[in-house]
């Protein structure tokens, strides 16, 4: 064998390289196209006929030239056998493996070996053994094997996936009992050695390290110091060779004492093929020469491509490192990953190695012959033998990660980028393809680099790969990119980049070779293409709950704000074994809270209902918590079970358990969008597949009953059952979740805040007598108090080693566990350091933290650590030297980060938290708790914290927004007041402008609203893809209101279906009635009165009956509401009610039912209620502070020292029997 590579091919080859890097200098544009065949010559051996175009070869009739030759190896992986004999392969690997066989031997009948390299089969099954050896043995495909009788060997490789069935122990012996071939063998080919390995049982599925005597013992007695190329043929990768292969390896001993790659780097010519990723071999990447020795990541033969991770999928905008790659490329009217390459490994005579990678689906689909990709690989072994591992020679070692790209991509110069399809945290970005900058395979275009870049200076980064390994009818023509992950109600621009595979920017190579480059290798990234600013608009608030009613609070209304009819019969009580009120049912009817149907929407695919009740009976039939006949779901039972109905679009299921009487029970049910689920005291008791939920028509849920069709009570609970509380969540709890609500159900209702520390003291050592919380350790001595000129008042002064820590109590986790906000007023300066501001948080927990990796530098970020999913970090931008307003928010199923009032991102967050160690129960106030106790991560010098705050309920969009407004107001300052308008609920026509007031105004000052849009004011558009009318009915503060603090001013919109006849929502402010009419539709609200309260809310709809006129000031207010339910088979609409207010905690009044109806029985009786508190426009502070208190949820959210509650001595009475005389009934 000679010890040099032959004179002319060692130039020809040089020479192409050459040739390639000089079409990169003129930076040619090739059409993609155009780029579909090449004729290669400069002694390649290639013969090609037709048209000629640069790029990608082919080649036809006369095949691969034998000249020179030694030995050639067809090698393919990952085949990924599925079925047995007669089965149907689900990814066309059987008809992909007789191409590949008709292939080569059409290019070349003297084939010398026929290689798989393992992943032969998809799970190392009996079944799939038998088809695979029967496709090897078919003689009129695999026709140079013949059945083990013809020129060509076949050698089959162990790997992963072979183990899957049998077990890494047992695995070699099965793949030699039906494949005839040991896992590791030593074979000669032609005077060519080749050597295989399979993966051993050691740890895991691809462990090569107890190979390495074996191995050894073959380089010493086989290989024997020789000089002449020899093949390693493993499934795997070794880490640190080919492009995936930081994220696609097997464990090869590196940096141990038996280190296989260290031995394999003694052999300079040594040639290692691998597949195992299912790389697409365009990639030049593909083949690696940096560990002293060449290794070549083959790609799949039978299966589907995956690249490396760190890119989105195009069309759902999804993270994806399989591309995109479905077609009917082997069966007509199939549609399969499409994918199936290989290589043609020729050993010269010479001693070097040539490598010709294939796109055996292009062969087949395209039909114009053998499509070859690119220029093939020349490994000039006896020089990188003679060179001894001088990896910086470059022309002897030629595929080094020194290797770069010779010219940019290019887009054409007419070429935009355009967005279409703006929503609140999504884009289409749509761009023509870029071209390559030359023919030469490093400059191909692997990938397209988008970036959002919002106004605030934040950037949002996401790739696709480009599709260059598809058939040429199936290249996009231009690209449509589903961009995600952007913030509502923010501006931004995008940037398109096409790069090249050798960019080596960090991101590039998901968690590859560069994660420390911010910047692109030079001729690697096209310029880029910009678009225009475009802004995302507002997110539909995702509710933490539909429903959330708390007896035990004493109050019955529910937290999410529904109405609730409070029908006679019901009653709140002390219960002696709970120590708190809970409803008690006299037997005859329910309260029922009334649902829109457009909320159905939000929990028909994922639920939860959760119920704490206590029963006297346990076999009538009977509902606890319920809006269920023929659709919907609900707890029910009957003969001694506890039953949970569920109305799906196949068909009821029912999961029940036995359960007593007598004693308390926590019940819960999930529906997870597959299954719906039922707990009893936090354990799993049954479960059953489920479609999605159908939607009833009456949309009350009740609570002690169910409702019927037509809306009345029915299976009403047994005299004497007690509920204390009852919950619908959008989202299905995890069995963790489950078993935190359960422990929550167990102990005291959760207090509005678990923490209030606000820093406005003289002194560090009043904070914790402020607080009312005791101090954890002592690195709050020597904290600074100081006083902010913006805030004008005292601030806590950051200065990287003082803070405040405050126990947390296992009960306060329980709190925290169903959902909670973390609130903090601060200011940072330094931006880029890792430091927390309010945080019990590392391995566990959760807080607030700037800078804490790379995607939240210069950002605050949410940092919750979860038991489902991770610890998902929404973040937001901030401005140093800036006071902000942070708030977030765990709602039990999704974080949410809000800076200054705004929601920046949503995240989703499943398991619930995940709660610290015993040693690290402390929150911290200017850093984090360590591992085991202990404060680390202070907030650094120049930051300050005004207030921080734990809240145990989510707030909404709009409480949040209304508290960083507040938050953020300088001390005593009068003058700072504002006004903002809203839409009443986000309900508003989709052009609809709301007014901007941009006035500063001082306690006392008379307010003018807006006039447009002015009352009455209609405008034609859809409200759930329906045609209609809107229609603006006012806004709920009257003309020429007194301002005395921030206030938010909602605007109502009613709309009327196309073809539909009925009033629209009544009433505007001051003294006007609300009326509505008419059949199909609900009746008018009554106009809100602030002065004296009058309205009359009229309907004469199907059921729903008119809210009556609003609460007036304290002291006057009065109002009602009538109805009357006309309509054939419908029951009337609930009778009168009136509020008569003294103050703002006043109690109410009743009066009696007037219902007429035909078909069915009479609406409900009317019965007393609390009133509910209306935020006031005149008055005292504490009656502004109770407004806005109850504005923001009442008794669902206490908003401490800065939106304080009343709390009365005794909770309001619901006494809805007079004449019951029970010792228990609160009074």
């Amino acid at each position: 064998m000679d010890s040099h590579i032959d004179a002319q091919q060692h130039t020809d080859a040089h020479n192409l390289m050459d040739n390639a890097q000089s079409a990169g200098g003129q930076n040619r544009c090739i059409e993609r196209r155009g780029l579909l065949k090449l004729a290669m010559t400069a002694g390649l051996g290639l013969v090609a006929t037709g048209s000629l175009s640069p790029n990608i070869a082919w080649a036809q009739e006369t095949g691969l030239s034998r000249e020179g030759v030694k030995a050639r190896f067809l090698i393919g992986s990952d085949l990924h056998i599925q079925s047995g004999i007669g089965g149907t392969e689900g990814r066309d690997a059987d008809k992909k493996l007789q191409f590949a066989f008709d292939t080569i031997y059409n290019l070349d009948p003297q084939l010398d070996a026929f290689c798989l390299v393992g992943d032969v089969t998809d799970y190392g099954k009996t079944e799939q053994y038998e088809h695979l050896m029967q496709l090897v043995n078919d003689i009129e495909h695999n026709t140079g094997y013949s059945g083990g009788a013809g020129h060509t060997k076949m050698i089959l490789c162990q790997g992963n996936h072979e183990t899957y069935s049998p077990g890494v122990e047992t695995a070699p012996a099965r793949f030699k009992k039906y494949t005839g071939q040991e896992a590791n063998k030593v074979l000669d080919v032609n005077g060519v050695k080749v050597i295989t390995m399979g993966p051993v049982k050691s740890s895991g599925d691809g462990d090569y390290r107890g190979n390495y005597d074996w191995f050894k013992q073959q380089l010493d007695t086989v290989i024997a110091g020789s000089s002449d190329p020899f093949l390693l043929l493993t499934h795997h990768q070794i880490r640190g060779s080919s492009y995936t292969s930081p994220e696609w390896h097997g464990n090869f001993g590196q940096g141990e004492s038996k280190d296989l790659v260290k031995l394999m780097a003694d052999y300079p010519n040594l040639i290692q093929v691998s597949g195992h990723s299912h790389a697409t071999l365009e990639d030049e990447r593909s083949i690696s020469q940096d560990l002293g020795f060449t290794a070549i990541q083959d790609s799949t033969i039978g299966a589907y491509y995956e690249n490396e991770t760190g890119k989105v999928d195009p069309d759902t905008g999804n993270s994806a490192s399989v591309p995109p790659q479905s077609s009917a490329a082997y069966t007509q009217g199939k549609t399969i990953p499409e994918a199936s390459q290989c290589i043609i490994l020729d050993v010269m005579d010479n001693g070097t190695v040539k490598c010709h990678r294939l796109s055996l689906v292009r062969s087949k689909v395209e039909g114009e012959g053998t499509v070859y990709l690119y220029e093939p690989w020349v490994i000039d072994v006896p020089s990188m033998v003679s060179s001894k591992g001088n990896l910086s020679d470059t022309r002897t070692w030629r595929y080094t990660s020194a290797r770069q790209s010779t010219a940019a991509p290019v887009f054409a110069p007419d070429a935009t980028v355009t967005i279409d399809n703006v929503g609140e945290t999504s884009a289409t970005v749509s761009f023509p393809p870029a071209q390559p900058g030359s023919p030469s395979g490093l400059d191909m275009v692997h990938e397209y680099k988008i970036v959002a870049q919002a106004t605030d200076g934040s950037s949002i980064t996401k790739r696709i790969f480009n599709d260059y390994y598809r058939p040429a009818g199936h290249i996009r023509d231009s690209w449509k990119v589903n961009f995600k992950g952007l913030s509502p109600e923010t501006s931004y621009t995008v940037s398109v980049y096409a790069q090249t595979s050798w960019s080596k920017e960090a991101g590039c190579e998901g968690s590859g070779s560069w994660p420390g480059n911010n910047e692109a290798a030079p001729n690697s990234t096209s310029s880029a293409l910009v678009s225009a600013a475009f802004t995302t608009s507002t997110a539909p608030e995702r509710p933490r709950a539909i429903l959330d009613i708390d007896y035990r609070t004493g109050n019955a209304e529910d937290a999410m704000g529904h109405i609730a009819n409070f029908n006679a019969g019901m009653r709140l009580v002390d219960d002696a074994d709970l120590g708190h009120p809970v409803v008690e049912t006299q037997g005859e009817t329910g309260w029922g809270y009334l649902l829109s149907t457009d909320e159905y929407d939000t929990f028909t695919s994922s639920s939860t209902h959760e119920c704490f009740f206590k029963l006297a009976n346990n076999q009538i039939d009977q509902c606890l918590f319920s809006n269920q006949q023929y659709a919907g779901a609900g707890f029910e039972v009957e003969k001694g079970n506890l039953e949970f109905y569920y109305n799906n679009e196949s068909a009821k299921r029912i999961l029940n358990t036995p359960v007593k009487t007598g004693e308390w029970v926590h019940a819960v049910a999930t529906y997870d969008g597959k299954n719906i689920t039922l707990y009893v005291n936090g354990k799993k008791m049954a479960q059953e597949s489920a479609g999605r939920m159908t939607v009833p028509a009456p949309t009350r849920y009740y609570v002690c009953s169910d409702t019927s069709s037509s809306g009345e009570t029915e299976y009403c609970a047994v005299k004497g059952t007690r509920v204390a509380l009852a919950r619908l969540l959008p989202y299905a709890m995890s069995a963790e979740q489950v078993a935190t609500a359960y422990a929550a159900s167990k102990i005291a209702p959760a207090p509005a805040e678990l923490l209030n520390v606000d820093f406005n003291v003289e002194d560090a050592s009043q904070v914790v007598q402020a607080s009312g919380r005791s101090l954890y350790s002592d690195v709050s001595t020597g904290a600074t108090i100081v006083y902010d000129d913006v805030l004008k008042k005292n601030v806590f002064a950051c200065d990287g080693k003082h803070a405040f820590g405050f126990p947390i109590t296992a009960n306060d986790y329980v709190y925290l566990g169903n959902e909670h906000a973390l609130e903090c007023v601060f200011m940072a300066t330094d931006l880029d350091s890792d430091q927390c501001f309010f945080s019990n948080q590392q391995s566990s927990g959760c807080g607030l933290e700037i800078a804490g990796n790379n995607a939240t530098k210069g950002k605050m970020a949410f940092w919750f650590n979860s038991k489902g999913s991770g610890t998902p970090k929404p973040a937001g931008a901030i401005t140093p030297g800036v006071w902000h307003h942070a708030m977030g928010v765990y709602t039990g199923s999704t974080v949410r980060m809000y800076i200054d009032g705004k929601l920046v991102e949503e995240l989703e967050a499943s398991g619930g938290l995940k709660v610290p160690g015993e040693s690290e129960h402390v929150f911290y106030i200017g850093a984090d708790v360590y591992s085991g106790g202990g404060a680390q991560l202070f907030a650094r010098s120049g930051g300050k914290i005004a207030s921080a705050r734990i809240l145990t309920k989510a707030p909404s969009n709009k409480e949040i927004k209304l508290l960083a407004t507040q938050a953020l107001l300088p001390s005593g300052n009068s003058e700072a007041f504002s006004v903002t308008y809203a839409w009443k609920d986000d309900v508003a026509p989709d052009d609809a402008v709301l007014p901007v007031d941009e006035k500063s105004y001082k306690s006392g000052d008379i307010v003018t609203l807006a006039t447009s849009p002015a009352v009455n004011e209609q405008v034609t558009g859809t409200k759930d893809g329906v045609d209609g009318t809107w229609t603006f009915t006012g806004w709920d503060h009257k003309d020429g209101f007194t301002i005395e603090t921030n206030t938010l001013v909602s605007g109502a919109w009613s709309f009327q279906a196309d073809g539909q006849e009925g009033g629209s929502t009544g009433g505007g402010s001051g003294n006007d009635s609300g009326n509505g009419s008419g059949s199909g539709s609900t009746g008018g609200d009554g106009g809100n009165t602030p002065d004296t309260g009058g309205s009359t809310g009229n309907n004469s709809g199907n059921a729903d009956h008119g809210n009556g006129g609003a609460t007036g000031k304290p002291g006057d207010g009065s109002g009602s509401g009538s109805s009357s339910g006309t309509n054939n088979g419908e029951s009337g609409g609930n009778g009168n009610s009136s509020n008569d207010n003294s103050g703002i905690d006043g109690t109410g009044g009743s009066s009696p039912g007037n219902n007429v109806t035909s078909g069915s029985e009479g609406g409900n009786e009317a019965s007393s209620k609390p009133s509910s508190p209306s935020l006031p426009q005149t008055g005292d502070t504490s009656g502004l502070l109770a407004g806005i208190t109850a504005l923001l949820g009442g008794s669902a959210l206490g908003l401490g020292k800065l939106l304080s509650r009343r709390n009365d001595a005794k909770p309001n009475v619901l006494d809805i029997d007079p004449d019951d005389s029970d010792d228990d009934l609160i009074v």
